[in-house]
């Protein structure tokens, strides 16, 4: 005895599989962005805050790219605790990019000694409205 399969249970089971698999992409999407992964389909923008060890400490350097010409404004800030106290230290303005141009838009030097620690964190908006978010 020969046994025919439906051409429509094939294609509802695909249909299951490709819908699982959407599901599976947005709740990776989902993780990366929970876990402070930048992620734009589309962006023309990068933001990010490199760090380099000097004598006693770490400097901190808040840098954006962009593919095309980009205007807008940003917010660097780092908070710092240590033995000799804490500080809060907030550094913002405008920046002007010309396309595939790199700018550096805020430096902070901070202690690296036992017991410190610290936080830091840019946000960047374009006049258009795109936003970018980098932290430690």
């Amino acid at each position: 005895m020969i046994r025919h399969r439906s051409p429509f249970r094939r294609r509802g089971r695909e249909r299951q599989s490709r819908g699982a698999g959407a599901a599976a992409a947005m709740f990776l999407v989902s993780l990366l962005a929970l876990s402070g992964e930048k992620v734009h389909a589309m962006s023309t923008m990068h933001c990010e805050i490199r760090s380099r060890p000097v004598s006693g400490g770490v400097e901190l350097t808040g840098v954006i790219t962009a593919s095309r010409e980009l205007r807008g404004d940003y917010r660097f800030s780092v908070e710092s605790h240590g033995a000799g106290g804490s500080s809060n230290i907030v550094q913002s303005g405008l920046f002007t990019l010309r396309p595939n141009e790199m700018r550096l838009v805020g430096a902070v030097m901070v202690n690296s000694g036992s017991g410190s620690s610290f936080v830091a964190r840019l946000y960047v908006r374009s006049d258009e409205g795109e936003t970018c978010v980098a932290h430690n």
